[in-house]
């Protein structure tokens, strides 16, 4: 798995550049509230498993 973070400040176009990025390397774009979403709903799941 492949992951690259960019992080700046507010309309810096960190979107514009990921979604060009995505298109050149053919990598999947995920927004950081879809990204932090699905992290925090596998880690609730996996502490539901885990006890």
């Amino acid at each position: 798995m492949k992951l690259l973070f960019m992080i700046g400040n507010a309309a810096v176009g960190k979107m514009t550049v990921g979604q060009e990025l995505a298109k050149i390397t053919g990598l999947r774009l995920v927004a950081e509230e879809n990204f932090l979403a699905g992290l925090l709903t596998n880690l609730s799941s996996s502490a539901r498993t885990s006890l």
